[in-house]
């Protein structure tokens, strides 16, 4: 991207997360005790299967108590599907009898007595361990645990139809950047913290959902690339409270080809950077947070093929960049820039436009109170008066966009460059 075309825009993807959270230690420890756990289940694709974490420890408890859960590939020789470790480390020995874990046929339940007047330290390593043959397939994986940590590998192997884990207060991190033969297979995952940060490189096998109320998010959108294992994601979501989202597109590596997924990022306060692949809908929305966004569109299996794309700020700043879409994703179909109808607005700020020459339409630009600038190519029906501009580009299109300010700055810039 040419910092001249957009220089409001930042992604500066190495500023991304680029590794795991590790919690911090305890800095005295005294006692320490090792427990292990198996799981296992049925190659019955009839039959259900399921497995749960549940802590219930009291939010209160971060002040003594801290942690990982770790999702990992395990051995070949592990006598389990899936063998779960538990080692617990204190300042003080009585602290190991008041870390209580107990185990059913699918749920690992945990627990913790926590005591306000006592000063101690304990923390709790819980590594999760799939064997990697005869893989296996969930119904379901869902961990709920109040502060610690969670983590996932790459290369984990199994396939999950529902994945969903939550930490009220710790951080999670998934690791998918590789392309692996033996990859981790999530359909719906969502992943969900209420302060914690939620980063690493997620890919959206059909539904994936990341949520923060405080903690924000950063990180990768990551294509499948494992072979014979077919990607056709279905949506893309995101929603902060006050966190910040920052949403990074390694774009030479997403296959080109029609998508067809929803997309929709959102937050009350934070401010959002986005690059995001988009399928039939992309919507991205903050009310007094900034919006930096740069869409990359895909080619449309045919000419009527829904695409829609909005971006809002009720009083944050606005800079959307929409690209040409890849030409070998064009072959044997559609530009979907030809029927694209997309909606921009800003109620207080500046609201900065930028569409490429493989966009054809009808346009439409006002501003209630403020400065509008208005630049295209290969325009005709242009109608200006202050505040307000409409014009066609071309004859082959039937697009439509509209970009409305109510007071502050409005600039469009329809058709200038090719932005590919």
């Amino acid at each position: 991207m040419n910092a001249g075309v957009l220089p409001q825009i930042d992604f500066d993807l190495p500023k991304l997360p680029q590794e795991k959270n590790q919690y911090k230690s305890c800095s005295s420890v005294v006692a320490s005790r090792s427990l292990e756990f198996g799981f296992n289940f049925t190659s019955d694709r009839a039959a259900e299967n399921r497995w749960r974490f549940l802590d219930s420890s009291v939010p209160e408890s971060h002040r003594s108590l801290r942690g990982q859960l770790t999702i990992d590939r395990g051995s070949f020789s592990q006598a389990s599907d899936m063998e779960v470790h538990v080692t617990t480390r204190s300042s003080d020995e009585n602290e190991l009898e008041n870390v209580h874990l107990h185990k059913s046929d699918s749920v690992l339940n945990f627990d913790y007595d926590f005591r306000a007047e006592k000063d101690v330290c304990t923390e709790v390593e819980i590594v999760v361990l799939f064997r990697p043959w005869p893989k296996r397939s969930l119904d379901w994986f869902d961990i709920r645990t109040s502060i610690f940590d969670i983590n996932f590998e790459p290369s984990l192997g199994w396939e999950i139809n529902n994945l969903r884990t939550h930490t009220s207060h710790g951080d999670v991190w998934m690791d998918s950047r590789f392309p692996s033969n033996d990859p981790l297979i999530a359909h719906n995952a969502s992943i969900s913290s209420i302060d914690g940060v939620i980063f690493g490189w997620y890919i959206p096998d059909e539904n994936l959902e990341l949520r923060s109320e405080d903690g924000g998010i950063g990180g990768f959108i990551c294509p499948r690339l494992a072979e014979g294992v077919p990607f056709d994601p279905k949506s893309i979501l995101m929603s902060t409270l006050s966190g910040r989202i920052r949403v990074g597109l390694i774009y030479e590596v997403w296959p080109a080809k029609v998508y067809t997924h929803r997309t929709k990022i959102e937050s009350v306060s934070g401010d959002i950077s986005a690059v995001v692949p988009h399928g039939t809908q992309t919507n991205i929305s903050s009310i007094s947070g900034s919006i930096t966004t740069a869409i990359r569109p895909y080619g449309a299996a045919s000419q009527n093929a829904t695409s829609e794309i909005y971006t809002a700020s009720r009083s944050g700043d606005s800079w959307v960049i929409l690209y040409s879409p890849p030409n070998e994703s064009l072959d044997g179909n559609y530009n979907p820039l030809l029927n694209t109808v997309s909606k921009h607005e800003v109620g207080e700020g500046t609201l900065w436009l930028d569409y490429p020459f493989a966009w054809w339409g009808e346009m439409e630009a006002k501003i209630e109170h403020g400065k509008l600038e208005f630049e295209g190519n290969l325009l005709e029906d242009i109608k200006r008066e202050e505040g307000h501009v409409t014009a066609t580009r071309g004859k082959k299109g039937a697009s439509q966009m509209e970009a409305h300010v109510s007071t502050g700055a409005l600039t469009v810039h329809l058709g200038l460059q090719e932005l590919d």
